[in-house]
């Protein structure tokens, strides 16, 4: 499910007050966001933390606005989530969230309360290097592949029916019946590459899902 908290923080930058306006926002969804920042970030809760936001409420935002102004991110994400499903054969739904992070981490997941979690950070996506933001400047085209990307470390870590040491280890329940392995008949049914997702090892997904291996390929390019 696509959950779009880029109207949210709009409104922060616009409010008289951001820096008061970003701990409300940040009340409101201090569930994921806490675990954004306490992942990618620090912890919310340390002395440092409230400079970083000073700092993020105080920055030149004028690449976001061109980006929203010119593309709609939604879309983008919301087909590139049904394009994901179709490939990866998920089996257990999982949430993304379209927003504006500190400038750490561009996309990333995780598992909050059992439940699969991915964000897409929008001011790494604007096209633009930004020093106030921390922007790598990617463009927004590279959107989709971060989609696919992550996702296909959710299927591993969420899936029902995932073979994955990281799966096991957050007590993934398992389908009813299964052991160690893929039933035959789920085998039988499975893509190589939802199979290679399940399975393998990340580099065996990057070698079997092609958006995935598109993010190798374009980071390649972007640090050569």
């Amino acid at each position: 499910m696509l959950i779009n908290l880029l109207p949210e923080f709009l409104a922060v930058l616009e409010a008289s007050d951001r820096e008061k306006a970003y701990y409300k926002y940040l009340e409101n969804h201090r569930a994921i966001l806490q675990a954004y920042w306490h992942n990618y970030v620090m912890d919310l809760d340390s002395p440092p933390a409230a400079e970083i936001i000073s700092q993020a409420m105080s920055a030149d935002r004028s690449d976001l606005w061109e980006l929203i102004a010119s593309v709609d991110v939604v879309e983008i994400v919301e087909q590139a989530l049904a394009r994901s499903e179709e490939l990866l054969g998920v089996d257990r739904e999982a949430d993304c969230y379209v927003m504006v992070g500190m400038g750490a981490a561009n996309a990333g997941e995780l598992v909050v309360n059992g439940r699969g979690v991915m964000f897409i950070c929008l001011e790494h996506f604007t096209g633009r290097a930004n020093p106030d933001t921390y922007s790598l400047g990617l463009t927004p085209d590279l959107i989709p592949l971060w989609v696919g990307h992550e996702y296909a470390h959710l299927v591993r870590y969420t899936s029902p029916a995932s073979n994955s040491d990281r799966a096991r280890a957050r007590g993934t329940p398992r389908a009813a019946g299964a052991g160690t392995s893929v039933s035959s008949s789920r085998a039988a049914a499975e893509s190589p590459v939802t199979r290679a997702c399940r399975t393998r090892s990340h580099a065996s997904i990057v070698a079997s899902f092609p958006p995935a291996r598109a993010v190798r390929n374009a980071m390649a390019a972007l640090s050569g």
